[in-house]
């Protein structure tokens, strides 16, 4: 059980792990991406692919690659851990 834990609120991103092998190469780093969140189904926010993690991992068979994207604003009503969508739309 965690004592304390420290968030820096200025500065969101979110991590997707199931982009697949098929898709990963065709998605860069300042590609554009649009969020949805299953608790706030009326805000969208829109932001940009940080980076890709370099290896993939095997999910039940499918070889899946980590993406870190930072949304261009934050809003007031994100929490941590959150469940969102995350569409890249490219450059």
């Amino acid at each position: 059980m965690a004592i304390v834990q420290i968030a820096d609120m200025s500065a969101w991103q979110v991590e997707t792990t199931d982009l697949t092998e098929l898709s990963a190469v065709r998605v860069r780093a300042g590609d554009s991406v649009k969020l949805t969140f299953d608790a706030l189904p009326d805000l969208t926010l829109v932001g940009k692919v940080l980076r890709i993690k370099g290896y993939g991992e095997n999910r039940q068979g499918d070889i899946v690659y980590k993406v870190v994207v930072q949304p261009d604003t934050a809003a007031a009503q994100l929490r941590w851990n959150m469940t969102s969508t995350v569409s890249i739309t490219g450059q």
